[in-house]
């Protein structure tokens, strides 16, 4: 089965970075890496909790909104 991200929280953090981001979803047990992308350039390592859950640090971003 596909990774399925169901939640984001919290949408949003200060553009210096280093905001925890916890991804809430489904299938995320058989990964054998995982990762988070902020926008189109930005892509951190994430750290698997468990099936349904993950964490990630945002990177020091430019003022913006961007699509997680």
């Amino acid at each position: 089965m596909q990774p399925v991200v169901t939640a984001v929280f919290p949408l949003w953090g200060p553009r210096t970075g280093a905001t925890t981001i916890t991804v809430g979803g489904a299938n995320f047990w058989n990964m054998s890496f995982a990762k988070c992308r902020f926008g189109d350039l930005a892509i951190v390592d994430a750290q698997l909790l468990s099936s349904t859950a993950l964490l990630c640090v945002t990177p020091p971003m430019l003022p913006s909104t961007l699509p997680l």
